[in-house]
C-alpha cells in the first residue's frame, strides 16, 4: 500500500464510540505484572504468550482503530515480512522476559545511619593550606588532600564538545575505583611537576577500556582535579611534568572499573560488529517512565548494517498514539553530527493513524521539544551514561550483586547513594536502586530504576531473538522511508 493510499484508507475508516471507550479503558489501566524467571525456550516453541495484557490491548486497539492490515504504520508495512527465517529462529534463543517489579532489600555495609535520621553525614578532614612559598609538589599534595574514598574518579574519552542537551554519542564516561588511594597519590606526587600556563598543551591518559580490546584516550576528573597524561589542572592553574612522559601506565595499577561502569559499557557495546558474524535483534518491547511515556512495540536492528526500525503504541509525550523510528547509517561530514550516533527519522501518529509530526534527530539534540526515551540503541547508550553519571561528584554503589538465573539470564542489583560535601561534612543527598537483566553476551533484557520505592524507568524485552544468521532487512526501503520523513520534516521547519 502506497502512502497516499494509506492516508485515503485512514480517512474512510471509523470506529464506534463503544469500541473507542473500551480501548481507552484498556490504555488507562495498569499493566499486569509478568511472571519472572521464565525458563528459556528454543526450537519450534518460539512464541510464548505475552503477559502484558495492557500492551497487547494497546497494539490491538491501534491496529483496529486504524484498520491497517499487515501493520498499523505504513513505514513498517514490511516489518512482519522481514522477520528472521524459521531456520534462523531455530538456531537462536527466544524467550519471554519480565521485569522484576519488587525492590531488593539493600543493606549499607559501609555507612551507618540512624533509622530516624533523614540524612547520613560523615566527617571528612583536609590538610592545612601550604604557605605561599611552598613548592609545587607541596601545593599538589594539599590539593590531593581533599580527595577521599567518596571522591569520584572518572575518565572522559571522545569528543569534548558539549552541545545543547546530552553529551555527544561518541563521548564516553567511565568511573574507576581507586584500589589504593595513598598509593595513587604518592605515584603522582613522586613525579617532578612545574607550573604551566593555561594554554600549555597537555597529553591524554591512555587507559584500557572494560572490553580489554581497546584503549581510551582522555582525562580523569577526580574531585576538582583534572589529570592528563602529563598535566594536572585545578582552579585555573595547570601543573606539567618537568620531564617529558606520561603517567598512564604508572597510575593504571591503582585503577579498577566500578562494577556498574563495566556493566553499562558492556551493555552498550553488546552488539559487536565483525565481518561474517551476525549481530542483530528482533524483539517485542515495553517501556514506561515516570515522565509519562508508556509504550509497547517491536524492534528490528542489524548492527552490521547500522539500520534499525521500531514501532510503538501507547502514550507518547502525554498523548495516546503511535510512532515509527527508522535509524540509518551516519554518513555526515559535519564535525558534530558525525560523532553523534546514527541519525533517526521519527513519525508520530494519533489514535486515528493521522501523522502529527515528522522530524529527524540524532542522539544529543537539545532543541527538540520531545525525544522518545525508548529508542533502543540510544537507550543502551543512556544506560552507559546512567551508570557513570555526569554531574554527580560523589557516590557509592552498595551491595552490587550478579546472579545467574534459571532461564540463563544474569540479574544485577545494587543501590547507589549520592553525597554532597558541605564544608567538612559529607551529606547523603539521595539514592536509587537498579535491577538489570542481561544474557551471557551482555545484551540488555530488562532494566529498572527505582527511586523512593517507585519505578522511574522500566524497559523490558519479550519474544526476543539475537544474532540470527538469516536476518534480511530491506535497507533500500528503509532508506527511502527515512528520506521521505526527512523531506517532510525539513519542509515543516522551513
Amino acid at each position: 500500500m502506497e502512502h497516499n493510499e494509506y492516508n485515503d484508507l485512514m480517512k474512510r475508516i471509523k470506529c464506534s464510540d463503544e469500541f473507542r471507550s473500551k480501548m481507552q479503558k484498556q490504555l488507562s489501566s495498569e499493566p499486569v505484572a509478568m511472571e519472572t524467571y521464565e525458563e528459556s525456550v528454543s526450537g519450534t516453541d518460539i512464541a510464548p504468550k505475552r503477559s502484558w495484557t495492557r500492551y497487547a490491548a494497546m497494539a490491538a486497539a491501534f491496529v483496529l482503530v486504524c484498520g491497517a492490515v499487515g501493520g498499523a504504520v505504513y513505514g513498517f508495512k514490511q516489518l512482519g515480512e522481514k522477520k528472521p527465517s524459521q531456520e534462523a529462529v531455530l538456531n537462536s534463543t527466544t524467550t519471554e522476559y519480565g521485569t522484576d517489579t519488587g525492590t531488593e532489600d539493600v543493606t549499607d555495609v559501609e555507612i551507618t545511619s540512624e533509622a530516624v535520621a533523614a540524612e547520613t553525614t560523615i566527617q571528612v578532614t583536609t590538610a592545612a593550606p601550604p604557605p605561599p612559598d611552598a613548592s609545587v609538589n607541596d601545593n599538589l599534595s594539599y590539593l590531593f588532600s581533599s580527595v577521599n574514598e567518596y571522591s569520584r574518579c572518572t575518565l572522559k574519552t571522545g569528543p569534548t564538545m558539549v552541545p545543547q542537551g546530552k553529551l555527544l554519542y561518541d563521548t564516553t564516561l567511565l568511573d574507576y575505583n581507586i584500589t589504593d588511594l595513598e598509593g595513587f597519590k604518592n605515584c603522582i606526587l613522586s613525579q617532578e611537576w612545574e607550573k604551566a600556563g593555561d594554554d600549555t598543551p597537555g597529553s591524554d591518559l591512555e587507559l584500557f577500556m572494560p572490553d580489554n580490546a581497546s584503549a581510551g584516550k582522555g582525562t580523569i576528573y577526580l574531585g576538582d582535579l583534572t589529570i592528563g597524561g602529563d598535566y594536572i589542572s585545578v582552579s585555573g592553574q595547570t601543573y606539567k611534568l618537568k620531564n617529558p612522559g606520561n603517567i598512564s601506565e604508572a597510575i593504571s595499577q591503582y585503577l579498577n572499573f566500578t562494577p556498574a561502569t563495566e556493566l553499562g559499557y558492556k551493555i552498550n557495546h553488546s552488539f559487536s560488529v565483525q565481518e561474517g558474524k551476525p549481530s542483530n535483534i528482533y524483539a517485542d518491547y515495553s517501556y514506561s517512565s515516570s515522565s509519562g511515556d508508556n509504550v509497547a512495540g517491536q524492534i528490528t536492528y542489524d548492527a552490521n548494517k547500522h539500520f534499525m526500525c521500531m514501532n510503538g503504541y501507547g502514550t507518547l509525550n502525554g498523548k495516546d498514539g503511535g510512532v515509527d523510528l527508522i535509524m540509518v547509517p551516519n554518513d555526515s561530514t559535519n564535525e558534530w553530527d558525525k560523532v553523534n550516533g546514527d541519525p533517526t527519522a521519527m513519525e508520530i501518529m494519533d489514535t486515528e493513524g493521522v501523522v502529527t509530526d515528522d522530524l529527524v534527530y540524532s542522539y544529543s539534540n537539545g532543541i527538540l521539544s520531545y525525544q522518545p526515551e525508548f529508542h533502543y540503541i540510544y537507550f543502551l547508550k543512556d544506560i552507559e551514561r546512567e551508570l557513570a553519571p555526569e554531574g554527580h561528584s560523589m557516590y557509592k554503589d552498595i551491595d552490587f550483586a550478579s546472579n545467574n538465573e534459571p532461564n540463563g539470564s544474569i540479574k544485577y542489583t545494587f543501590k547507589r547513594v549520592f553525597y554532597e560535601l558541605n564544608g567538612e561534612q559529607l551529606t547523603e543527598s539521595g539514592s536509587c536502586e537498579y535491577i538489570i537483566y542481561t544474557d551471557t553476551s551482555n545484551h540488555l533484557l530488562s532494566y529498572e530504576k527505582i527511586v523512593g520505592g517507585n519505578t522511574e524507568i522500566s524497559y523490558s524485552l519479550q519474544n526476543y531473538t539475537f544474532d540470527a544468521p538469516d536476518f534480511p532487512m530491506d535497507t533500500e526501503y528503509y532508506t527511502k522511508t527515512y528520506n521521505e520523513i526527512k523531506q517532510k520534516s525539513e519542509a515543516l521547519n522551513k
